[in-house]
């Protein structure tokens, strides 16, 4: 048996560790590829806020955006709308999954990102960076620009169908979906 030089054997072990190595960090990413865009906050003189964007995964496997943050705010939230008993409520939740393949909206009157505890009043016009963490696809920045929901190419992905309320005895407007809320007035 022939014994390879001491520089060959430590490139050998370096490939074999190298290859060994992302194998492993490919088999727990797997083929998510998350793809970002539309990304887009309210503007908010209140504390709170939301944060809206569009998710392409073109991978293979499915994939969860498991938390945010952002230094806008104390604390990010992922939130999705439900309906109880005929009333849209806010609720959190602990991932969104991104299902392979697929493109996912977060919107007004559906999944969505809270910014709780806005440490200053969002502008339009404004931007806000927000860390994205994937249970696979892993961290990416993203920056959101600040503007009202009247913009028309997101106008068209809204439930078109809904009624405006008031809230009701026990309820806060944060209990009433989105675009169910009567318009905040100015001044």
């Amino acid at each position: 048996m022939k014994i390879l030089p001491l520089k060959k054997q430590v490139v050998f072990f370096a490939f074999t560790l190298f290859f060994i190595i992302t194998t492993r960090v490919m088999a727990q990413i797997g083929d998510s590829s998350i793809i970002v865009k539309d990304v887009w906050v309210r503007p908010s003189q209140v504390e709170n806020s939301a944060a809206y964007m569009t998710i392409e995964n073109t991978g293979s496997v499915l994939d969860q955006l498991i938390s945010v943050q952002t230094n806008a705010c104390e604390w990010v939230e992922l939130h999705r709308i439900e309906k109880v008993r005929s009333i849209f409520r806010m609720r959190p939740v602990e991932s969104i999954d991104i299902p392979s393949e697929t493109v996912t909206i977060l919107r007004p009157a559906g999944m969505h990102l809270m910014l709780m505890k806005l440490k200053n009043p969002l502008k339009v016009g404004e931007k806000v960076i927000l860390h994205l963490n994937f249970k696979k696809a892993g961290a990416m920045t993203v920056e959101a620009e600040v503007r009202h929901t009247h913009n028309k190419e997101y106008q068209r992905t809204l439930p078109q169908e809904k009624e405006s309320r008031q809230p009701e005895k026990n309820e806060t407007l944060q209990d009433i979906d989105e675009t169910q809320a009567p318009p905040v007035s100015k001044g």
